[in-house]
């Protein structure tokens, strides 16, 4: 596959099926702190000392990770953008990304939701902490109409308000067992995401049926919206998003459920 050729399910499907492989050790390792964590995993006690032993679960690995992330997630990551030339106008622009990152886009992400500690939580527990940035630019930059009636002044003012409620990035915390990165010399290039998803809002949203063999398929235009969930449809789907510099893809199956440009020219 050229490097900008549209990527193919069978593409896809393999890559995961590489990629599972090669993490596999490390996500093992990922849940056995979590098993740890909760006190589920029992301590060894040989045979010989089972029936006199007597068994001590402390709660030592989760007021580690507990305190680890409360000192680490008291505040909000400092950005520093280097200049990328010499110069006062390229300081300036520097200086000017690090006001927006530091000011707006760290203080509003932790208005909206509490993903920064999830990936401080799994940065310590996990080893690695995962947070996909999804551009919302089209509310952001959406044209507000004037009214009739409106002054010019008011209609500014409704306007910029307008932009500031919707910030035009959204931060997600991603699961770390769940992400399969892909890198090359010019750094992060393509992702796959993973996950067990609900089969009826799927079939509801993208209009699945059952296939009849404990998989999903696409149904006919005339049942659109029409998703009872007496379709013979399973419980849950393996749910693959890919996303590389170019494209995107959502595949459950072998069935594509979205494939588009990707018009930000990263992995988000």
């Amino acid at each position: 596959m050229a490097d900008n050729d549209q990527p193919s399910v069978a593409y896809v499907k393999a890559l995961v099926k590489r990629l599972e492989s090669k993490y596999q050790g490390v996500h093992n390792m990922i849940f056995d702190v979590r098993r740890r964590r909760y006190q589920k995993q029992r301590p060894y006690i040989p045979s010989t000392f089972a029936k006199t032993a007597q068994v001590v679960l402390t709660p030592l690995v989760f007021d580690f990770i507990n305190r680890s992330v409360a000192l680490l997630g008291a505040v909000m990551p400092i950005a520093h953008v280097t200049p990328v030339k010499d110069g006062p106008d390229a300081q300036k622009n520097s200086s000017q990304r690090e006001r927006f990152f530091n000011e707006g886009v760290y203080p509003r992400m932790e208005e909206m939701n509490p993903t920064h500690r999830k990936v401080i939580d799994a940065i310590v527990a996990d080893g690695m902490g995962v947070w996909k940035i999804i551009p919302e630019r089209y509310k952001w930059g959406e044209i507000v109409p004037r009214d009739d009636q409106e002054s010019e002044d008011a209609w500014l003012l409704r306007w910029k308000e307008h932009k500031r409620k919707h910030f035009p990035f959204y931060r997600e915390h991603i699961a770390t067992e769940t992400f399969y990165p892909v890198f090359d010399e010019e750094g992060l290039a393509e992702v796959c995401e993973v996950t067990q998803r609900e089969t009826l809002p799927l079939a509801r949203k993208y209009n699945l049926e059952g296939n009849g063999q404990g998989g999903v398929r696409r149904r006919g235009d005339e049942h659109i919206g029409a998703v009872t969930g007496d379709e013979g449809l399973p419980n849950s789907v393996k749910f693959i998003e890919y996303w590389s510099r170019e494209y995107f893809m959502y595949i459950v199956d072998d069935e594509v459920l979205k494939v588009g440009e990707n018009d930000c020219g990263i992995v988000p």
